[in-house]
Formats: structure tokens, sequence, C-alpha cells
């Protein structure tokens, strides 16, 4: 509960979202960003058009695919391999369902790229298997069952 320092029309955000602060903003209303009602040259130098927004957020990119393996080893592994392609924003291997969250810049690196380091490390994906050699050398209890080549 919010007790002071709000006055009467100005808006906030909950849970971490910003629509009504950006919102506030686009209607030239006081917001979080610019709480005050005349913008210095300063200001000005360091506003942003809504297309340089969107060009920002149109680089990164978000997929799932499915990667084999069976438990917390796999997930260290798979995520590793993953993370450490440059371009990886992050990537999140569900052990129970087998699929990965890959986000990532698509100026930088392809998905592709990403799923060969992954079977690099031993672990087949929906496009790429894993050398047989590596996947032997896997700790038993990461020994999956192989799809078809």
């Amino acid at each position: 509960m919010i007790l002071s320092g709000l006055q009467e029309g100005e808006e906030i955000a909950v849970n971490g979202l910003f629509k009504i602060d950006a919102a506030a903003q686009l209607a030239g209303k006081k917001s979080m960003m610019n709480a005050g009602s005349q913008s210095s040259g300063a200001d000005k130098d360091h506003e942003h058009s809504m297309n340089d927004m969107k060009e920002v957020d149109n680089s990164k990119k978000h997929t799932s695919f499915m990667v084999y393996g069976n438990c917390g080893m796999c997930e260290e592994r798979i995520e590793k391999a993953a993370s450490q392609v440059k371009g990886v924003v992050s990537a999140d291997w569900d052990v129970d369902t087998k699929m990965l969250q890959l986000e990532y810049d698509k100026r930088i690196v392809k998905v592709n790229e990403v799923e060969k380091a992954i079977a690099a490390v031993g672990h087949d994906t929906e496009n790429e298997r894993a050398p047989d050699e590596v996947y032997n050398d896997l700790p038993g209890c990461c020994l999956y069952d192989r799809p078809d080549k």
C-alpha cells in the first residue's frame, strides 16, 4: 500500500511492467522516466524513437527445441554448451519436457550453431546428432535413449 509520494492523477506500474508508464510518456504526461515537465537539451540527446526500440527488440529472438538428456548433469552440460555460443542470451533446458528454451541475438548467431554446440558435448537435438564417441563417454546416468538416425 502506498501512503504518500503520489499526487492525484499520477500512475504507477506494478509487477515490474511499465506499460502504464510508457503510455504516460507517449501522451506527454509525467512518468517515472520524465518526472519534469520541461526537458533539457541533454534529455533530448538521450531520447529514442519507437523505431529505435523496435530495432533493438527485433534482434532478440526466442525459440525452443528438443534436446535429449536425462538428468541434472545433462541440464548443466546442455545449458553451458548453448550459453557459450556467442550471441546466446539465455538457455534453459527442462529435464521433464526435454525442451531447451533459447533466447538469442539473431544478428550474431543462428539456431543451428547452438544445436551443433550442444551435439558436440554429447546431446542429440532435433536437427543434430552427437558424435557416437562423445555420447558413449557421457556418465551412465546421462546415456539417454537416442532417437533413430
